[in-house]
């Protein structure tokens, strides 16, 4: 029976991506985990968790939450490399976590988000799966899918994020919207 891993960055990107996962999932045994250590601040990660606990619900989908926040020398490799230290951090662990337990199939609902490095993210995903030697299910989802189904979040006042996560994009969104009073 194929088993297949579900990495998730998020629920929303969960909530975007189930469609194309669940079609070719077939009868496959599902397990949706969150693992993103480099949610800032804290209280941000407890809100995607929760959010990602419900989102599972409505989806009927099995669902583990991985307790986990970056440490001090992960935050600095963060700050110097950010997406590409944060993939490889976040994919590494969750296949090794997928292919220790059995499962045959793994997925990154990051292959969903519009605002992710689709390049960098495939060209890591590739390299993991020839170094752990886990099969890699990969889709897309359109950018105008995605926003629908954030919506459908939104109109459910399920939380939906407006920034990736690390401190690095937070820092993003906060200069886009002050920007103007910084120097």
């Amino acid at each position: 029976m194929k088993k297949l891993f579900i990495h998730s960055c998020c629920g929303p990107c969960l909530y975007a991506s189930y469609d194309a996962i669940s079609a070719s999932a077939g009868d496959a045994r599902l397990l949706a985990s969150f693992f993103n250590p480099n949610i800032e601040p804290g209280e941000e990660w407890l809100l995607r968790s929760s959010a990602f606990f419900d989102i599972c619900r409505l989806l009927n989908v099995t669902a583990e939450v991985v307790p986990e926040l970056s440490n001090n020398d992960e935050h600095e490799a963060l700050l110097e490399n950010r997406c590409s230290f944060c993939y490889n951090l976040r994919l590494q662990r969750s296949m090794e976590s997928a292919k220790s337990r059995g499962f045959n199939v793994f997925t990154t609902t990051l292959l969903s988000s519009p605002t992710q490095n689709q390049g960098l993210l495939r060209r890591t995903l590739k390299h993991l799966e020839s170094e752990l030697s886990i099969e890699v299910y990969y889709f897309e989802v359109s950018k105008n899918e995605y926003e629908s189904k954030v919506r459908e979040l939104k109109n459910r006042n399920i939380y939906v994020q407006n920034y990736c996560g690390c401190y690095g994009s937070l820092c993003e969104r906060e200069f886009d919207k002050y920007g103007l009073l910084w120097r």
